[in-house]
């Protein structure tokens, strides 16, 4: 069995892992380039909102596996957003994704969380509590999303 662990940085850092000293964001950065930049072909992964979310790394047998950030709605302080959630493709198909998910979730503890889906990812959300918020779809870089929440009872 796989020792399943997860470090988190608020902002961009540079802060440490304790265990393996990688840079936290620098380590998300490098899946998240990997996954939506040279597999989904995304040209606007990185922005603003980077300094300000809570990026959390999931280390599988202490190497980088996935990652995701959260950070407060600034609409309504009273919901999370969550984003940018990637599975490195070696580590895909054995419900890490699932595994990820939570650990961001409760990496803030929150109630409320909202999330901007690609569209062919729906289910997966779904499997994990979330449901569509109405049937709008938009399109983020050509792809097509939708918003999707969840609310957590505590």
């Amino acid at each position: 069995m796989s020792e399943i662990r997860f470090a988190q940085v608020n902002g961009i850092g540079p802060e440490f892992d304790e265990k393996t000293n990688l840079d936290i964001f620098d380590a998300c950065a490098q899946i998240r380039g990997e996954v939506f930049i040279v597999e989904q072909g995304y040209e606007e992964e990185f922005d603003g909102t980077d300094s300000v979310a809570t990026h959390v790394l999931m280390l599988v047998d202490e190497k980088p596996a996935g990652c995701g950030r959260v950070f407060k709605n600034f609409d309504n302080l009273k919901e999370h957003i969550i984003g940018r959630v990637c599975i490195l493709k070696e580590y895909r198909g054995h419900g890490l994704g699932s595994v990820l998910l939570k650990g961001i979730e409760e990496s803030v503890n929150g109630k409320i969380y909202k999330l901007h889906a690609q569209e062919d990812k729906k289910v997966f959300y779904e499997k994990n509590g979330y449901s569509l918020v109405d049937d709008t779809v938009d399109l983020d870089e050509g792809v097509p999303h939708v918003w999707m929440s969840k609310i957590v009872k505590r």
